[in-house]
C-alpha cells in the first residue's frame, strides 16, 4: 500500500501516547474538510486519520464517510481499545474504513501498559485485534510498534505474538522522532514475518 496522507484530527487520548505528544484541540470539520481536499489534490489515493485518539471522536464516522465520498481510502492510526465494542467497530467497518494503523508496543502487558499508562491497556488492544481480523479479514490491519529504550527487546516477540492472528497483519517499526534507540540495532528484525521499517511516526 502507498503511504497514506496523515490528517491530524487532534483531541484527546485514552492513553499516554508513545512517543509523548502535547496534546492539541481537535480539528474542526471545516478544517479537516480542507484537509482532505489537500489530499485530493495532492494525488492521494489513502488518507490516515490520527489523534489523539480518533475513535474518541463523535463525528468520526461522518468523517470517514466524506471521505469515501471524495474517493478517498481511510485508515485510522488508533490503539484500538474502543474497537473491543461491537457497535463501534461494526459502524467503522460499515462507514468504509480501509485500514487500520493499530500500536501494540510489547508482547507482554506488562510492558505495554506501563508505557501507556493504562492497565488493562494490552488486552483491550489484543482482543480488538482478534475480532478486527474475525469480522473483517480482508480489511488491512497494521500494528505498529514505537521502540524506546523501554521496549527494544520487544520486536520478534511480537511479531511472533502477531503472526497468531488470523488473516494478514503486518507489523511496523515507527521510529519515535525518526530515530532509534542507539542502543539497538533492527537490522535482523528485516527477516521476521511481515516486519517492516518504517520513518512514519507513530
Amino acid at each position: 500500500m502507498a503511504h497514506p496522507y496523515l490528517i491530524h484530527l487532534g483531541g484527546p487520548s485514552n492513553e499516554r501516547l508513545v512517543p509523548a505528544v502535547p496534546p492539541s484541540p481537535g480539528r474542526s470539520l471545516a478544517a479537516i474538510r480542507s484537509h482532505l481536499r489537500a489530499a485530493q489534490a495532492a494525488g492521494a489515493r489513502q488518507v490516515l486519520f490520527t489523534g489523539g485518539e480518533p475513535t474518541l471522536r463523535r463525528d468520526l464516522l461522518r468523517l470517514v464517510r466524506l471521505a469515501r465520498g471524495m474517493g478517498l481510502g481511510v485508515g485510522l492510526a488508533t490503539n484500538a481499545r474502543t474497537l473491543i465494542y461491537p457497535r463501534l467497530r461494526q459502524a467503522l467497518l460499515a462507514s468504509g474504513v480501509t485500514h487500520f494503523r493499530i500500536s501494540l508496543h510489547a508482547a507482554t502487558a506488562a510492558i505495554h501498559d506501563d508505557m501507556v499508562g493504562v492497565p488493562g491497556a494490552f488486552a483491550q488492544t489484543l482482543a480488538a485485534l482478534r475480532a478486527l481480523r474475525a469480522e473483517a479479514s480482508t480489511i488491512q490491519v497494521e500494528v505498529v510498534i514505537c521502540v524506546t529504550p523501554r521496549n527494544q527487546d520487544q520486536p520478534e516477540a511480537l511479531a511472533a505474538l502477531v503472526a497468531t492472528l488470523p488473516g494478514q497483519v503486518k507489523l511496523v517499526e515507527a521510529r519515535p522522532g525518526g530515530q532509534r534507540p542507539n542502543s539497538f540495532n533492527f537490522e535482523h528484525c528485516r527477516d521476521l514475518p511481515g516486519f517492516t521499517l518504517c520513518p512514519d511516526a507513530c
